[in-house]
């Protein structure tokens, strides 16, 4: 389940108290087995971890980083372009869905130069689980 925003990168829409605590809770009924058994920690697709300035960290899913205000990274280094890309249907490449970066060619093209350094994140918010999922770095 996922938060919608208006016009995908502004406000939330206006959800009733009990729907914004269903996209907040963890442990959806779907999901309850699903690290059921497992002794140690385990990123599932869809999940990534989450490293904490003093070193500890948990699984978490991309969209609870959304509805809890926590994709907050401008300023931050992002690994988008470096640990995943971003290919139009008319062959355009980039770093991510958010457009940070810039183009980086066409898949048509011959001499285009994949990113080999984090670039610097320019957005408010983080809106797509896919550009999520790259590693940030606060400097």
């Amino acid at each position: 389940m996922q938060p919608l925003f208006d016009r995908f990168t502004g406000p939330m829409f206006n959800n009733k108290p009990e729907e914004i605590e269903i996209l907040q809770t963890p442990d959806l009924p779907w999901e309850k087995n699903l690290h059921q058994g497992i002794s140690h920690p385990v990123v599932f697709p869809g999940e990534m971890k989450k490293v904490h300035v003093d070193g500890s960290s948990e699984i978490v899913d991309p969209t609870l980083l959304i509805i809890r205000f926590e994709n907050l990274w401008f300023g931050w280094k992002c690994f988008i372009g470096i640990e995943n890309l971003v290919i139009s249907p008319n062959g355009i490449i980039m770093r991510g869905i958010c457009g940070v970066g810039g183009i980086i060619g066409n898949i048509q093209d011959t001499n285009f130069k994949l990113p080999v350094e984090p670039v610097l994140c320019v957005k408010k918010r983080c809106y797509c689980a896919f550009d999520i999922m790259c590693t940030k770095m606060n400097i």
